[in-house]
């Protein structure tokens, strides 16, 4: 059976691919294998996060991928088979049929995927056409099948590097508990009820800010540095970059706030006076001018 699909997903694209001619496939060890705990991986894997979670947003299915090349990004995709009305419109499919028309082949043989979830046969197979070697996911096959129910009968992918004699750096699960909270973004559909549901019992709360409506503009908090995760001062992206104007992220660190009084001492959320709260998540303080406002935005820690 796995021998069958294996031919079919392979025959799909020698029909659609000229990447690799006859007899260029190689013999080299099936796969090298590697713990989700190194944390240079994070910033990019919670990119991919982003990227599902705006996937989502769109009415598609909550996946997304990235390229990367020495420590930078260099493109990105998001699932789009809602939107394309196309079954095939998967994170990964779309990101190497990005990479086939940009990326010059020597650049994308040294790239690394990053994905949110581990990737489909025939996302897998796309990317052995296009000579991905090292790949790092977020949510593990595992993992993906007790979230929607759903378990993929299909070979995973170091197997069918294995299958082709090609080496494949596979790294994961890395930051598999944030990964697993993208779900909540599931677009309706017949399978969302069940996903939402799934996540429940597996622990996995709704975010808080789904669906929140602002009742005035966040104000500009008047930042001008760029920081990585260490703490380490980095070039700030310029406009149209990945994190472009992006000063915390209340999808990985949901909104928290904490009331103040007007010296800055700490009063419970129930207090009616004083109207200045701290972002527990910037550490910036801010002063409500409109006390309807502050209403909304108060959150207990």
């Amino acid at each position: 059976m796995i021998e069958k699909a294996f031919l079919i997903v392979l025959s799909v694209f020698v029909l659609s691919s000229n990447v690799i001619s006859a007899g260029t496939v190689e013999q080299a060890p099936s796969c090298i294998e590697e713990t989700g705990n190194s944390t240079h991986h994070e910033p990019f894997i919670r990119q991919a996060f982003e990227l599902s979670i705006s996937a989502g947003n769109k009415g598609n299915h909550t996946f997304g991928a990235l390229l990367v090349y020495q420590n930078r990004v260099i493109l990105t995709s998001e699932n789009t088979v809602n939107t394309d009305n196309n079954v095939h419109s998967h994170a990964e499919i779309n990101l190497m049929t990005k990479a086939k028309r940009e990326i010059p082949p020597e650049v994308l043989r040294e790239s690394t995927m990053y994905t949110s979830t581990a990737p489909c046969m025939l996302c897998c197979a796309s990317m052995l056409y296009r000579n991905i070697a090292r790949v790092v996911y977020g949510v593990s096959y595992n993992t993906f099948a007790k979230i929607t129910g759903f378990e993929d009968k299909g070979i995973s992918c170091d197997k069918l590097y294995q299958e082709t004699g090609k080496t494949i750096e596979w790294i994961g699960p890395v930051l598999e508990k944030e990964g697993m909270n993208v779900f909540n973004y599931w677009p309706t559909d017949p399978f969302q009820n069940k996903i939402l549901k799934n996540l429940e019992e597996l622990g996995i709360a709704k975010p808080c800010n789904m669906g929140l409506g602002w009742a005035a503009p966040v104000p500009h908090t008047g930042q001008t540095k760029c920081y990585d995760v260490s703490g380490n001062v980095i070039t700030c992206p310029s406009p149209g970059q990945p994190l472009y104007g992006q000063v915390a992220n209340y999808i990985i660190h949901p909104m928290s706030y904490t009331k103040l009084d007007s010296s800055g001492n700490t009063l419970p959320d129930s207090d009616a006076a004083g109207c200045m709260v701290r972002d527990n998540v910037t550490g910036l303080i801010w002063e409500m001018k409109t006390k309807g406002w502050c209403q909304e935005l108060r959150r207990s820690p």
